[in-house]
This record gives C-alpha cells, sequence and structure tokens, in this order.
C-alpha cells in the first residue's frame, strides 16, 4: 500500500510536472505569438500612417508648387510691364478671384503696394527679404498688416534687366491653410499639423484630440506628454534638425495615447506631423494579452480556439482600418483607391483582352441635389452603386470615382453584350418611375476601354474610358441610355485620316480644294477692304468638308505645305483676273502653316507663284499665327523680313487666343494685328475690363505703326465698340460669313450687302 501511494505520488508529480511543462509551453508560445502579432501590428499602423501622411504631404507640396509657379507667371509678368500702375492694374484683376486676401508688388525697401489700394511694410518680414534676393519663400504664420489676421506670405522675386527689382507677395489665411491638412481618414479622429526645424508651431489643429494652442513641439513633449518605447525628446529633435523622418508613441496628458509620424515637406525646411490616437489598438493588444493568461489556466484543446479568436481578431482589426481608409462613406462599397488598387491587380493576372474598364456618369444628376438635397443625392448614389453591383459576376469591381461618376471593371465581351448589359442597369436604376406620375429619369452615358496593354497604368485606362464618355453624341431625350467604346473612336479615327491621306493628292489635282473668302470691312468708310482666303474641300461624295475635319491631318503629314502653296496660286490667279478686267483688287491675307517654318528656303516657292502673275506685291498679305512667335522667335523675325522684302505684308492672326504677350509685339515687326475672337467672348461682369483691354491693345498697335482687324465679330453693338476705339478693320458674322469667290464680287464689288453662308 506503501509503495502503491508512492507510485501514485511519483505519477502526479510526473503528471504535475508535465502539466506545468505543458503550461509554460503553451504560455510561451502565446506570449511569443502576442508579441510578435503586437510588432506586426505596430508595423502595419506605421506603415499605413507614413503612407497617408506622405500622400497629406505631397498634396501639400504639389499645391503649393501650384501656388508658386502661378506666382512666377505674375511676377514675370509685372516685370514686363512699365510701371507700377500697370502692374497693380493687372494684379487687381487677379485678386478679383480672392477678394480676401492680400496681393501686391514689394519694392526693394521692402514696401508693399497693395493692388486693393494702399501700401504696408514688410521689410521685417524674413520670407520677403528672402524674396528680394531672388529666391521663392513661404513665410511662417504672421500677423496681416492689414487686419490683424493670422495669414502666411508667398513671396516671389520680380527680376529685370539689372537683377531683382522686387518681389510678387500673396497671402493666404491660416484658416486656408490649415484647410489643405484636413485628413479624411482614422475618422476624423486623426489630425495633421506643421511646425518648422526648430519645433514651432506653424499650423496648429482644431481637431478634438490636438493639444490647444501649443507654440513648440519639443517643449509641449517635454512638458506635457509621457514619451514610451525607447523614444527620447532629444533624439525627436536631433532627427527633425537632421532633416529625417521618423515615427514617435507617447501619451499625452490627457491621457491618451498617440503615435506620430514626421515627415520633412519640400520647402522652408517644414515638417508635417499626422498624428493618430491608438487607443483602439492598445485596448486589443491588451485583450490578446488577457486571452493569453486565459489559455494558460485552461485545458490544452482550448489553445486552438484562442488562436482561432485571435486570428478573427486580427482580420476584424484590418477590416476596420480597410474601412477607414478604402471605403467610399456614400456608398459604402471601395473607394477610388481601393478600387484601383483592386483593378490594377486583376488585369496584371489575367490574360490581355480580360477585362474592360467602363465609365458610367450619372446625367443632370446636380438637379437631385437642388431638388431634394444632398442627403436625398447621397442615397441615390448609393442607390445606383448597389443596382451595379447586382449586376456584375464574381471577378467584376465597381466604385464611385467621384460625385456621380462611377468606375466599372468587367470580363471582356461582345459589344452587344455590353449595350444589353448597359440596358438592363439602367431600366433597373429607373425602375423606380413605375408607379409615378411625373416621371424623373436618370440617364447614364457610358464609355468602353477594352485593355489590351497590361502595362498601361491604371490612370491611363481610366482616361481612356472618360476620353469615350466624354465623346458620346448619341444620347437623346428618348433613350436612356448611350455608349461609346474607345476603340470604334481610335479606329473611326485613323479609317478616317487614312480615308484623308489616300485622297488628298487627288483631290488636289482634280481641284476639288476650293478657296473661300471672308471680307474685312472698314468701319469708317463701310466698304470692304480688304479678305482672308480660306480652304474649303468640295469632296464629290461627302460633299463640302469644314477645315477642321482634313487641317489637322494635313498639319500631321505634311501635306499642308502643298495646300498652302495651292492656295496662295489661287489668289493671285484672282488677282490677275480683277487686275485685267479692270476691277479695282482688294488685298487678300493667305494663312502660313508652322509646317513650312521647317524648311529655312521656304519661301522661295512662294516668290516663284507670285513672279508668275506679276500682281503688285502689296495686295497679298501673309498671315502667321501667334503660337508660332513662341517656337522660334528668332527664326520667325527672320522670315518676316523676307516677306516684306518681297513687298508682301504681314500680319499676326489670333492674338489673344492664348498666352499673348504686350511684350512680343516690340519684336515681332508686323504689319498687321489681327484681335482672336476670344476677345469678344468675355462675360458681362468682365465686359468694362474687356473694353479697356481692347481700346488700349488697339492704341498700342497704331503707336507701332500697326493695323488692326478684329475676327469674330458678331453684333453691330461690337462693331460700334471697335469704330470708337479706331480699329481699322471688321472681320465675322455681323457682315459676312466665307463665301465663295463668286458671292465674294458682288458683296465686294457690287454693293450687295449679303451673300450665300455656308
Amino acid at each position: 500500500m506503501k509503495m502503491e501511494n508512492l507510485r501514485d505520488d511519483k505519477k502526479l508529480k510526473l503528471e504535475f510536472a508535465g502539466l506545468i511543462i505543458l503550461v509554460i509551453l503553451v504560455a510561451s508560445i502565446c506570449v511569443f505569438y502576442v508579441k510578435n502579432l503586437e510588432r506586426n501590428m505596430k508595423v502595419e499602423s506605421d506603415r499605413y500612417l507614413g503612407e497617408v501622411a506622405s500622400q497629406v504631404g505631397n498634396v501639400l507640396n504639389d499645391r503649393l508648387d501650384a501656388v508658386f509657379y502661378t506666382m512666377d507667371i505674375m511676377a514675370l509678368t509685372c516685370a514686363s510691364m512699365d510701371s507700377l500702375d500697370q502692374q497693380l492694374s493687372y494684379l487687381k484683376l487677379v485678386q478679383d478671384k480672392t477678394p480676401d486676401e492680400m496681393l501686391g508688388v514689394v519694392d526693394r525697401n521692402g514696401l508693399m503696394r497693395l493692388s486693393s489700394g494702399g501700401s504696408v511694410d514688410l521689410s521685417e518680414v524674413q520670407a520677403v527679404q528672402r524674396a528680394l534676393t531672388g529666391a521663392q519663400s513661404l513665410s511662417g504664420c504672421v500677423s496681416s498688416p492689414v487686419d490683424g489676421s493670422d495669414i502666411f506670405l508667398y513671396c516671389v522675386p520680380m527680376s529685370g534687366d539689372n537683377g531683382v527689382v522686387g518681389a510678387v507677395v500673396a497671402s493666404m489665411s491660416a484658416a486656408q491653410f490649415r484647410e489643405l491638412l484636413n485628413v479624411g481618414s482614422f475618422n476624423q479622429e486623426g489630425y495633421t499639423q506643421i511646425v518648422d526645424a526648430n519645433g514651432s508651431f506653424l499650423i496648429d489643429s482644431q481637431n478634438k484630440n490636438a493639444v490647444k494652442n501649443p507654440t513648440n513641439l519639443f517643449q509641449t513633449l517635454e512638458r506635457q506628454c509621457r514619451l514610451d518605447r525607447g523614444y527620447t525628446v532629444t533624439g525627436i529633435q536631433n532627427k527633425i534638425e537632421g532633416g529625417m523622418p521618423g515615427v514617435l508613441y507617447y501619451r499625452s496628458e490627457d491621457g491618451i495615447h498617440k503615435v506620430m509620424n514626421y515627415q520633412p515637406l519640400a520647402r522652408e525646411g517644414w515638417y508635417l506631423l499626422s498624428v493618430v490616437p491608438t487607443k483602439e489598438t492598445e485596448d486589443q493588444w491588451n485583450s490578446f494579452i488577457l486571452l493569453a493568461i486565459a489559455i494558460n489556466i485552461s485545458i490544452v484543446l482550448l489553445f486552438a480556439g484562442l488562436i482561432c479568436l485571435i486570428i478573427q481578431m486580427q482580420k476584424k482589426n484590418r477590416r476596420r482600418l480597410e474601412n477607414i481608409a478604402f471605403v467610399d462613406p456614400v456608398t459604402g462599397g471601395m473607394n477610388r483607391t481601393r478600387f484601383e488598387m483592386e483593378a490594377q491587380g486583376l488585369i496584371e493576372k489575367a490574360e490581355a483582352d480580360t477585362y474592360a474598364l467602363i465609365s458610367l456618369d450619372i446625367q443632370k444628376f446636380k438637379l437631385i441635389n437642388d431638388a431634394f438635397g444632398s442627403s436625398m443625392g447621397n442615397k441615390t448614389l448609393k442607390y445606383v452603386h448597389d443596382v451595379i453591383q447586382r449586376h456584375l459576376k464574381p471577378g467584376e469591381i465597381v466604385s464611385r470615382i467621384s460625385a456621380d461618376t462611377y468606375d466599372v471593371l468587367m470580363k471582356n465581351r461582345p459589344q452587344e453584350e455590353f449595350l444589353s448589359w448597359l440596358k438592363e442597369l439602367v431600366e433597373e436604376i429607373n425602375v423606380f418611375n413605375e408607379d409615378l406620375t411625373d416621371k424623373y429619369f436618370l440617364p447614364v452615358y457610358a464609355g468602353v476601354y477594352v485593355i489590351r496593354e497590361k502595362g498601361l497604368h491604371m490612370i491611363t485606362m481610366q482616361d481612356r474610358a472618360n476620353v469615350a464618355r466624354k465623346n458620346n453624341k448619341q444620347i437623346n431625350e428618348t433613350k436612356l441610355y448611350s455608349c461609346v467604346f474607345y476603340s470604334d473612336m481610335e479606329r473611326v479615327r485613323m479609317i478616317r485620316e487614312k480615308e484623308i491621306t489616300n485622297r488628298m493628292q487627288t483631290a488636289l489635282e482634280n481641284r476639288e480644294f476650293v478657296v473661300y473668302l471672308q471680307p474685312k470691312m472698314d468701319i469708317e468708310t463701310n466698304t470692304v477692304s480688304g479678305a482672308e482666303a480660306l480652304v474649303r474641300w468640295q469632296d464629290p461624295e461627302k460633299g463640302l468638308l469644314q477645315p477642321g475635319e482634313f487641317i489637322p491631318v494635313f498639319e500631321k503629314n505634311g501635306f499642308i505645305v502643298k495646300l498652302d502653296l495651292f492656295v496662295f496660286e489661287e489668289v493671285c490667279r484672282l488677282l490677275r483676273r480683277w487686275i485685267d478686267q479692270g476691277i479695282d483688287p482688294i488685298p487678300i491675307s493667305v494663312n502660313l502653316s508652322r509646317v513650312h517654318l521647317k524648311n529655312p528656303d521656304f519661301l522661295d516657292q512662294f516668290r516663284k507663284i507670285y513672279e508668275r502673275y506679276q500682281i503688285p506685291p502689296q495686295l497679298l498679305e501673309i498671315e502667321l499665327t501667334e503660337t508660332v512667335v513662341f517656337e522660334n522667335l528668332e527664326f520667325l523675325i527672320h522670315v518676316i523680313e523676307q516677306i516684306h522684302d518681297m513687298g508682301f505684308r504681314c500680319s499676326l492672326d489670333d492674338f489673344g487666343s492664348g498666352y499673348s504677350s504686350l511684350n512680343m509685339l516690340k519684336d515681332v515687326p508686323v504689319d498687321v494685328l489681327k484681335l482672336d475672337r476670344a476677345f469678344f467672348q468675355e462675360k458681362k461682369s468682365n465686359a468694362k475690363r474687356g473694353k479697356c483691354v481692347i481700346e488700349n491693345v488697339i492704341e498700342l498697335a497704331r503707336k507701332l505703326d500697326m493695323d488692326t482687324v478684329s475676327e469674330g465679330v458678331e453684333t453691330m453693338h461690337q462693331v460700334e465698340f471697335l469704330r470708337e476705339a479706331k480699329c481699322h478693320m471688321v472681320q465675322g458674322y455681323v457682315f459676312s460669313r466665307p463665301i465663295t469667290i463668286s458671292d465674294f464680287e458682288a458683296f465686294a464689288f457690287s454693293g450687295n450687302s449679303g451673300g450665300e453662308s455656308e
């Protein structure tokens, strides 16, 4: 009996020892797993926060670069002006779009003349001083000298012939700057701030979790926070002063545990701080530890259940983070970022031609928001998303990309099936109309791009689908949907270009190209004092083709050179006929394509044609477009001198249609300045300023011994204004469209007041 008790005691001790070993082993495994999980979650959280911070930083850098780019243009424009009044008048036009901000010119002494009137002393602002030394600069938060509000100053140098002569300075309110830092992640629990290399706060945050009215980051961390995980204020300070990024975990005085990602910005040595509370994550980590402890006092069989529970919680936490980062708050589906990631992955795994990208746009959706409010609008957007989702097959995805536009990645199929799918989709979207007396339909535009090139970036594929959608011209009031395929557009374009290319030489030989003339009216004498030669294609099968259908193709393949020479010869032949018939000829202008400029001796061919017809050279005028001026100004001046040597006049066409510069007029010795129709299409709110610009351009041209012709004039009110402004000639539909030569002769030489229109 005693021996049995000893054996039982020994067995019990062995079993107990085995249990202890098992408990220790299970506990060790649990501790190891929890620690490893904790570390992985920290790495994942740090990575995600870093991505969000990097995205905000990139957006901020891009927006600052865009502002400085715009201000550089303003500085260049101001530098080209002759007086401070002109500069301020120009800047006043710009400031009218942002009346709450300061905008003006600073002289070398730091005195800023405001475009809105008055002046302020900015000589003590370091950013202004840096700009006066020739560097772009952005100030920290300063007090506005106008109203005392917090503002930031953008400062760019303004250079003249003798170096920096001043600077252009614009302000942005601290509230606007703070708006740039809004972060749409972490359920608005996270926030962003900006500090300089010394830790001084330039922009704080109004978020509920942020420290109120901070002054210095390092002082705040030292006095109000407790750093953990081995971080020290000195270490953080050294990294920021050294321009390095990093992550910091700490607990603020309100007891909230937070993680901060700090990244250097591209300007002024500033740092972007992205801060997120980690309370929920910490609670989950604690629950994992408690579960691990529970496993140590539980039987071995519960160990597998605990592991499953931990995995479930990990998945749940990841889903929560994914919802914050990748879910569209309106539809509950994937947002644009998630869609692009998922779509790119599906496309890369599949063969070419497997998928097609569809861009869907709900037409007139704005009326829903206007009539029923944004809440109903959001419900409608979710409803449309859910309908699209129900019409998809496995492996197909949808996302609301922006506003009322959706992208759908679908398996490729014949075009008829795409159209059938779209028809069924639109019918279900509008099914709510069945019982309504006053029906409100939601038409849909669709653009389809079949993905045949796997290496394309997602943005490129989206652009192609969007191009197809925006070129949708089939929809009408009786049809609720319309679809255009990108491949069709390309194929039709290429076929059309091929047809034009194949026919162009034959058309020229068969004289299918016809010269039309548009009269230029002298508004003082109300007589036709000139004309512009324009070309049309009288195709025997397709009828009269407008220049926009074939000129771009000819510009691309170089045939425009032959066509220009043909038009020039037709004009010379017409002028010769008028002279031979005893008709007092009218000067005619012909357009010169930029393609000619590739050949330095191109004018020799024009000279040979001209000499063949022996007509007075002053009857011919060569028109150059404004865009040619910016390509090779020196060569262009040489070409104009050659044109003058031949006795022809030279005009600058489309002035004002692009980035016109009054400064270029002093270098380009043309005889005629043609004002583009853009001058006469101003909104009513800008009419007074527009007239002022036109009057001054005409006056400037007069002082430079240039005649002026106003194109695109459509009303007698415009004619009266131009007459008062002393414009020489008017060309536009108010008098006549481009007309045939016979109609022009009747119009110009017989006192006829009109002609056939196109």
